[in-house]
């Protein structure tokens, strides 16, 4: 029965990697132009994708949990940027974001729904204890299948949330980075890289201290602190927001900008209407004088010439 849990889980994680993939093309494919219009080039990037987060993930240990943080971590975002490169035409400054802020938000999600979940299975677990303690469960066979189908349970929950809030948060940026086609300038590029690697950094932090061993196994870093049960997740949650909202602040920022040069273009040109209309204003002006003086002209030439017929 093990054997075939943990072949269930290799391929729960298979699955979640290649949807992880899939939300990859999708938010890629809402910025960069693609290289080839062929129908399978989004089932290209999540095979792609897929292929190299599972050769990250089963890398060896290096002796050194810190040191290997680190070089997945980086490993993973240059995998992501020779992906965007592979598969999308050019290379922008707001490639970068992207590949940073994927892997934010991709590690954020799955933190957020490991820690929400970890004590709830936990008490279920020991629930299952206790029917067995308590004999309303009596057959260590159904024990057995009860706790096995638990953790597969629990397993499909928190792959399912794991992939609709990175989704949903994917879909959050797509959404509020308006200006798709704006040339960033470099000091705008670092105001929203530097959530995104701010949140990637303490991700890769966590993944660190998250876990120790001791001597009846491995420990959660909450369970020493419990407190930290409550500040990681809000920690996590506001790295989250500070992305979403950084990028909608910065494209409002855009937005505000390009309305006051409109403005600014339009009061000229306003301006330069006024200027016109008031020439022509003392051109008509200087005509309806002259017509006026013809007129008096006019009167007077024909008064002498009846006052000339008379005589």
């Amino acid at each position: 029965m093990y054997s075939l849990i943990d072949l269930i889980f290799t391929v729960f994680t298979v699955v979640s990697v290649l949807l992880q993939g899939y939300c990859l093309q999708y938010f890629l494919g809402s910025f960069l132009e693609s290289r080839t219009k062929s129908r399978f080039h989004g089932l290209y990037v999540m095979a792609v994708y897929g292929l190299s987060r599972l050769c990250i993930y089963w890398l060896p240990p290096t002796g050194y949990e810190s040191v290997k943080t680190v070089w997945k971590t980086a490993l993973s975002l240059c995998m992501l940027l020779v992906t965007a490169m592979c598969f999308y035409k050019a290379f922008h400054g707001v490639t970068l974001f992207l590949a940073a802020a994927f892997r934010a938000v991709a590690d954020i999600s799955a933190f957020l729904v490991l820690i929400l979940l970890d004590k709830p299975v936990n008490k279920l677990l020991m629930v299952w204890n206790l029917c067995l303690e308590k004999g309303i469960i009596t057959s260590e066979k159904t024990f057995e299948t009860v706790i096995n189908v638990s953790v597969i349970g629990n397993q499909i929950f928190r792959e399912a949330a794991l992939i609709l809030m990175l989704y949903l948060s994917l879909k959050g940026i797509v959404r509020n980075y308006r200006e798709k086609d704006y040339a960033l300038q470099r000091t705008e590029l670092l105001s929203i890289l530097t959530t995104a690697v701010v949140s990637l950094l303490f991700c890769a932090l966590l993944r660190t201290i998250l876990f120790t061993v001791e001597e009846n196994g491995v420990e959660m870093v909450y369970d020493k602190y419990p407190l930290l049960l409550v500040i990681l997740p809000a920690i996590l949650l506001l790295s989250l927001l500070s992305i979403l909202y950084g990028v909608k602040l910065f494209q409002d920022t855009v937005y505000l900008n390009r309305e006051r040069s409109s403005r600014i273009v339009l009061e000229k040109q306003i301006g330069s209407m006024q200027e016109h209309i008031a020439e022509m204003e003392r051109v008509y002006s200087g005509i309806r004088s002259m017509k006026h003086d013809m007129k008096n002209t006019v009167s007077v030439v024909l008064q002498l010439a009846a006052e000339g017929s008379v005589k």
